[in-house]
């Protein structure tokens, strides 16, 4: 899990990320990646009640985000930023392990 010093919550750091931050597009959600002056990395999950007006579907896929994230931003994303925007519902269906091989293979690009 992500603690709390881990998570991104100002508005203006969503902002920030938005507008400078590297994008990448995949079929399920989007990621925008952006390097801070921290000494911490941070990651942060958006999915809109457009995508699913469940608030159980919603959070148990921010459980799983956080979950594989967690042990990424200790050692491969150091200092970054993460936001993670989810776009359609399919992600229920993906593997934990095929995330985390997604996440992965952006962190080191």
């Amino acid at each position: 899990m992500l603690s709390k010093d881990q998570r991104i919550n100002q508005k203006e750091d969503f902002q920030k990320i938005y507008k400078n931050g590297q994008i990448y597009n995949l079929p399920h959600f989007q990621a925008f990646i952006l390097k801070n002056k921290l000494k911490k990395s941070r990651a942060t999950v958006i999915i809109s009640k457009k995508v699913s007006p469940s608030a159980v579907h919603r959070n148990k896929i921010k459980r799983r985000f956080r979950h594989i994230l967690a042990p990424l931003l200790s050692e491969n994303l150091l200092n970054t930023d993460v936001l993670i925007v989810v776009k359609n519902l399919d992600i229920l269906n993906v593997k934990n392990s095929e995330l985390k091989y997604i996440l992965q293979s952006l962190g080191k690009k």
